[in-house]
């Protein structure tokens, strides 16, 4: 393991624009060079990307698992199964019914679901922003007809999760606070889901 701490050495003690550079070439390699690196070389090459810089890593890797898992929808064939039913009371169902899986090999398929959970194991509270695209992969994914897919696809949901519930609000308050009461100020659960959502001023961490 001495090569790869050589590596973290690297990453942390590179400039935040070489980082860039770094994951750049990792995602260009791994956009034209399909399959042809084992996925646990992938992941000890992410892992410290992403610690050191999760928002450039995320900007690089969503968008092209995205558009290398998935494609325009071009028949109804998930339209009669069980999840696609679940699908329809979450918040991305409208997307979800234009994308379906772009590769069906489960081998393929489960190389890429390995990179997505290497991209988002730490990259909390960035990962925030692509929390939709992760969680239309991962559907679709869960919709592959071989039960190793689905099962990598449940881990990713489950990371995911987990990850998520890294990040929470710093501050929820009511922005003119001095209209309240002392007594409402520490009562604040008593208005959860009563006061208008344009008074309220959240900040994410």
């Amino acid at each position: 393991m001495l090569y790869y701490s050589k590596y973290m050495g690297l990453i942390v003690n590179s400039s935040p624009r070489l980082v860039q550079k770094y994951t750049e070439i990792l995602a260009a390699n791994l956009s034209d060079n399909v399959q042809q690196m084992q996925s646990h070389h992938v992941s000890e090459l992410l892992a410290p990307l992403t610690m050191s810089q999760p928002k450039f890593v995320l900007d690089k890797f969503i968008p092209l698992l995205k558009k290398k898992l998935l494609a325009a929808k071009s028949n109804e064939k998930h339209q009669d199964k069980f999840l696609h039913q679940l699908v329809k009371s979450t918040n991305i169902k409208d997307q979800f019914d234009q994308f379906e899986l772009k590769i069906v090999n489960k081998e393929g398929l489960i190389w890429y679901l390995n990179i997505l959970l290497d991209v988002i194991s730490f990259s909390s509270p960035e990962l925030v922003a692509y929390a939709n695209d992760i969680e239309l992969i991962t559907l679709h994914s869960m919709l592959h007809e071989d039960l190793t897919v689905f099962n990598k696809s449940v881990e990713v949901f489950h990371r995911l999760i987990l990850s998520l519930t890294g990040v929470y609000p710093t501050n929820v308050s009511i922005i003119d606070f001095k209209t309240n009461k002392l007594d409402q100020q520490f009562r604040f659960y008593d208005r959860v889901g009563k006061s208008s959502s344009s008074n309220i001023k959240v900040e994410w961490k």
